[in-house]
């Protein structure tokens, strides 16, 4: 099984974004999430992130709350 550092987070405003490069295409992002990936990164490994601003669709309500449902659902399940 493949194994993510999952980043969760309030979504921020995209009014003044900061680009990343992801697979050799520019992504936009906001300044709080640039900044966590920016703490996060670590050149001495490879690290697989789960982002939730980027891995789920964000212009379709149905997708977020679906994820959304099964995210809940995954950590209810570590904890118990």
């Amino acid at each position: 099984m493949d194994h993510y550092v999952v980043l969760s987070y309030v979504w921020g405003n995209l009014a003044n974004p900061e680009i990343i490069c992801m697979d050799e295409v520019a992504v936009s992002v906001t300044k709080n999430l640039y900044e966590a990936l920016c703490d996060l990164r670590d050149v001495s490994r490879t690290t697989r992130l789960w982002i939730n601003a980027i891995c789920i669709n964000q212009t379709c309500d149905e997708e977020k709350a679906i994820q959304v449902d099964e995210n809940v659902v995954a950590q209810w399940n570590r904890i118990h």
